[in-house]
């Protein structure tokens, strides 16, 4: 399959979804006014990330002298400004070796893993390095108007690196890598053949990005379902592929709610490596993106690795702490979701992690249900039919319910910060409320009427 077939088989399936009428509307006014006329655009910075590094499905990559990559990048929004960041870290064991990066390159991407004939612009010749020790590289900015990030088209975002002997941190992404040397990876005349989707990315590469935007910030934070990891229906995980950034259920959510995320979830982790780890929290810019909201996906892993339910308790405890203190979200929306079965056991676990985050501790905003979502009931013990890859990661078609069921259940005010201007507001109510009001109408105002 090419990038686009993954990319059509997923955004097809979505359409498929049944919406209440009410919700279409309000959300397609919303979008209409909040970009048009209701709300002062913020200034984001915000944070394009492959998977999470030191994660289950792709084991970290082995030392090599010379190394390469081409990324395609989309943003959910355009973009006024980007830059690359890159770090070789370990989140959970901590420091590394320097690498020592040959270049940076970006442009149109045509064909799988491709540059056109000159339009590739290269952002960074000669040597740079790439720390190990947990801060970041950072690229110079492109603020090209013509050179920005969008929603419509890949910008392939080429690195070559060498490496000493021990290993090289990797994160998930689809990618085209080159393994016998980093000067093909930055050759924009050199052609590949095939995509390479579910291999290790060496290195936290990251795309750190500037918007002016009416949308609500928030931070999720996750476990692989979260990042993104789906398949066809009832095959095994080696069939498994990461989804393109922007459709991973996440965004896709954010994509209809007006909303922009910093996606920070990888593959195996759990409540507790979020406690008991810096290295996850360390990987955006948490203060310039301006959280409005944040959102916690966790608990599968932790139910999975017989995590005792007062531990979990203790580590939620400890992430929602940190989420208000360290990212901004002192005062704001957190929401939880739940935990999902994975076919393997320990489902009364699951089940006992559900129902306490269903009671909203922690002055959680609320909590959406995502087990009834892919399974028949709270005590299913495996995933409905059709709707997961591998009975732990969803289908294209269990990805969609995922969307359809925090896009149904989890909502946010808007900021209060925001700017609306008096005819620019509108009421929703019923109709006997609208005869009620007998004429007294606002003839500034649109009424929506419900039912």
């Amino acid at each position: 399959m090419t990038l686009e077939d993954y990319r059509f088989v997923a955004v097809d399936e979505q359409f498929k979804l049944p919406e209440p009428v009410e919700s279409v509307l309000t959300e397609r006014f919303d979008a209409r006014y909040r970009q048009q006329d209701g709300f002062t655009p913020q200034t984001k910075l915000m944070t394009w990330t492959t998977g999470g590094l030191d994660q289950v499905v792709a084991s970290n990559t082995t030392s090599r002298s010379s190394c390469g990559a081409r990324v395609p990048v989309r943003t959910l929004v355009p973009t006024t400004r980007w830059r690359v960041k890159m770090r070789n870290y370990s989140v959970t064991a901590g420091e590394r070796s320097a690498l020592t990066g040959k270049g940076i390159t970006y442009g149109p991407m045509f064909g799988d893993g491709n540059f056109g004939t000159g339009v590739a612009v290269p952002l960074v010749t000669g040597d740079f390095e790439i720390p190990g020790d947990g801060s970041f590289y950072y690229s110079p900015w492109v603020t090209d108007p013509n050179a920005q990030l969008g929603p419509e088209t890949d910008t392939l975002v080429a690195f070559g690196y060498t490496s000493p002997s021990n290993m090289t941190v990797a994160g998930l992404a689809i990618k085209w890598w080159f393994t016998n040397t980093w000067s093909q990876a930055l050759d924009t005349e050199y052609k590949n053949q095939s995509i390479q989707n579910m291999y290790a990315l060496p290195t936290d590469f990251q795309i750190e990005y500037e918007v002016s935007t009416t949308r609500l910030s928030g931070l999720w934070i996750g476990d692989s379902i979260s990042e993104g990891i789906v398949g066809p229906a009832n095959v095994s995980q080696s069939n498994n592929v990461l989804q393109q950034w922007e459709l991973s259920y996440p965004n896709q959510w954010a994509k209809f709610n007006n909303a922009v995320i910093n996606n920070v979830s990888g593959s195996g982790w759990s409540a507790k490596t979020f406690a008991d780890n810096m290295g996850p929290w360390t990987r955006v810019d948490h203060n310039g993106a301006g959280y409005d909201f944040g959102v916690v996906a966790l608990g599968t892993n932790d139910y999975m690795n017989a995590t005792a339910s007062a531990e979990f308790q203790s580590n939620m405890s400890t992430i929602v702490q940190r989420m208000r203190t360290m990212c901004g979200l002192e005062g704001k929306p957190i929401w939880f979701l739940s935990p999902t079965t994975r076919n393997q056991g320990n489902d009364s676990r699951r089940i006992e992690l559900h129902n306490w985050l269903a009671t909203k501790p922690l002055g959680a905003a609320g909590f959406v249900d995502l087990q009834t979502a892919i399974a028949l009931s709270l005590t299913s013990t495996s995933w409905a039919s059709g709707l997961s890859s591998d009975g732990v990661h969803p289908s294209y078609e269990g990805r969609d319910r995922l969307i359809y069921r925090v896009r149904r259940d989890m909502r946010f005010a808007r900021p209060q910060s925001a700017t609306v201007r008096n005819n620019d507001l509108f009421t929703r109510l019923t109709q006997a409320q609208y005869d009620a009001m007998a004429g007294g109408t606002d003839p500034d105002k649109l009424y929506l009427i419900r039912g």
